[in-house]
């Protein structure tokens, strides 16, 4: 004899499941894989879905590798992408409409203006950052990159020792016990 519900309320609790996209998911698992897309941090999803602290990592890297989990993950992460791609879309249309709008009331600063970030938006223009690089040989360089790497190892002799081994500065110890020569 069969244990199905064939109430009213268990024919519509099997009808909506039917119609969830996330068939088959408890709602604790439902509400970690929507916490999951939020910032892919398991442990953090497995917590804010109601799972103990203690256990939310290991919960965290079982739940994600249950198939129907993996495929609700991946749907929920499409429909993030889309909405981005959808504001993307918006923006440009946007942009778009304030240049004609802008230009029609005869603004023309506002017409450059939307013009600008719409080019911006389309990726049609590069920020240049000018350095002083250019105007330096390449030993100054070189002299700037090695002063950089030592200033890292602030008052570590050991760490600043094998900087130097490392660019080329200082001769590695010859077994012998000696100390390391500069070999500039």
């Amino acid at each position: 004899m069969s244990s199905e519900n064939f109430t009213p309320e268990g024919i519509k609790e099997k009808k909506a499941a039917r119609r969830r996209p996330h068939r088959g998911l408890t709602p604790q698992l439902e509400r970690f894989c929507q916490e999951y897309v939020v910032d892919l941090n398991g442990k953090q999803a497995a917590i804010r879905a109601g799972y103990s602290e203690q256990s939310a990592a290991s919960q965290a890297a079982d739940i994600l590798r249950r198939p129907r989990v993996a495929a609700r993950v991946e749907m929920l992460q499409a429909q993030v992408t889309g909405r981005i791609q959808l504001d993307a879309e918006h923006v440009i249309h946007q942009l778009m409409q304030d240049h004609k709008d802008a230009k029609t009331a005869g603004n023309h600063s506002a017409a450059v203006r939307a013009t600008e970030l719409l080019g911006k938006r389309l990726g049609l223009w590069i920020d240049r950052i000018r350095t002083d690089a250019d105007n330096k040989s390449d030993d100054d360089l070189a002299d700037e990159v090695v002063d950089a790497a030592l200033g890292l190892a602030k008052g570590d002799k050991r760490l600043k020792a094998r900087i130097m081994v490392g660019l080329g500065i200082l001769d590695v110890d010859s077994g012998k016990g000696e100390t390391p020569k500069p070999l500039i």
